[in-house]
């Protein structure tokens, strides 16, 4: 497989797993949006501020808090907000490794075509013109 089309695939992959977390953090967004907005209907601008600084931990309190009361839509919006938050958190490591495997294997690509070609020209060069190749006639 040529260099080309080794890089084609890894930027292939790269071009999905970026969506796939680009997708969870807007739905995170979203829905940590509605449950400020809930939590700011249900206690006021305090916790709600509160809420939206403290990202899934605040999430995750008013799922509690909210389930209590009985399963309704706004603790099942928190409990997803919670959900895609510290699917986020934990992501991130994991996606950080993919792309530094995938920066390395292309460097190490990059190098041993750059030596192949750098190799092909010491070759060519080595040649005399006279397309004898080194040998007396």
């Amino acid at each position: 497989m040529s260099f080309e089309v080794r890089q084609k695939a890894r930027l292939s992959l790269l071009d999905v797993l970026v969506t796939a977390f680009r997708a969870i953090a807007i739905a995170y967004l979203a829905l940590h949006g509605a449950v400020t907005w809930f939590a700011y209907q249900a206690a006021g601008l305090a916790e709600a501020l509160l809420t939206l600084v403290l990202l899934g931990v605040g999430d995750l309190y008013w799922t509690v808090t909210w389930w209590e009361a009985g399963p309704n839509g706004a603790a099942i919006v928190a409990l997803a907000a919670s959900v895609l938050c510290f699917v986020s958190w934990l992501g991130r490591p994991l996606f950080n490794r993919w792309v530094a495997r995938f920066t390395r294997d292309m460097l190490d690509d990059a190098t041993g075509a750059i030596e192949r070609m750098t190799a092909d020209r010491r070759d060519d060069a080595d040649d005399p013109p006279d397309g004898t190749n080194g040998r007396q006639t």
